[in-house]
């Protein structure tokens, strides 16, 4: 969060503010009081205090609020697997490092507790890479948000940044391929499929010999059509060509005449 000079945030009585690691507050070119943050009238930062960087809390007195990283994140991911969805994360380094809550939300603003995954690192203190794993069985429709809550030794915790992803089901997404039967170039049509989706095409013969490969994004769910043109004219025969989204495939046969 970037003031402009002369703005303030004034907040009611037992606000609290959580900058997570990653995030920061920075004042304007005023200095001093010209941007603050007040908390039931009181100033709890200005710009005076200069830029104040996650992980870190407002009051600093919070309780849980940790502003030294026990962990050292590499990533966290959030990938879609056949039926679920799938959630890892690397740490490089750890110290006094207990446990993580898997949070996940369908707003990125309330959380909820997915599961508790204990620290692998031997007595919480690890100077090499870790890897943890969680499969999420039962994902939410639509968008899901996920994040990282650590807990060390000492019960204070810290937050990673969030991470989303767009659910999809098979049964959901539907193809159809027109002309059918064609003269090699036809139009494939995708519902079902929201933003931000790779789609994987295969074009092969019945012998499986591939005729064409190729990938595209789905920028705008409203706009799904793809003209497919093969590099050389298609001999008379029956053809299968085959969409790949988030591991989920759909095989439609294409007759050219």
């Amino acid at each position: 969060m970037k003031f402009v000079t002369g703005n303030k945030l004034e907040l009611p009585c037992n606000s609290q503010l959580y900058i997570h690691a990653g995030a920061s507050i920075q004042p304007g070119t005023g200095g001093g009081n010209s941007n603050l943050i007040s908390i039931c009238d009181n100033t709890v930062w200005n710009a005076g205090s200069g830029p104040l960087t996650g992980p870190s809390c407002l009051p600093p007195t919070l309780p849980g609020c940790s502003t030294t990283l026990p962990i050292e994140l590499l990533n966290f991911k959030a990938t879609q697997n056949n039926g679920f969805i799938e959630l890892s994360w690397t740490t490089a380094t750890e110290k006094n490092s207990d446990y993580f809550n898997i949070e996940r939300s369908s707003d990125a603003i309330n959380f909820t507790t997915l599961a508790k995954i204990k620290s692998i690192a031997e007595n919480g203190t690890s100077l090499k890479p870790i890897n943890y794993l969680l499969n999420d069985f039962s994902p939410l429709p639509n968008t899901s948000y996920y994040r990282l809550k650590h807990f060390d030794f000492a019960k204070s915790f810290t937050y990673s940044q969030i991470i989303s992803i767009s659910y999809l089901k098979a049964e959901n997404i539907k193809f159809i391929i027109y002309p059918n039967p064609n003269d090699g170039e036809f139009t494939i049509d995708i519902s079902g499929v929201e933003n931000n989706h790779e789609v994987q095409l295969t074009f092969t013969d019945q012998t499986g010999k591939l005729i064409k490969k190729d990938s595209f994004f789905i920028q705008d769910a409203q706009n799904t059509q793809f003209k497919i043109v093969p590099e050389t004219k298609l001999q008379s025969g029956v053809y299968l060509c085959t969409l790949t989204i988030e591991g989920i495939n759909h095989t439609v046969k294409v007759v050219v005449t």
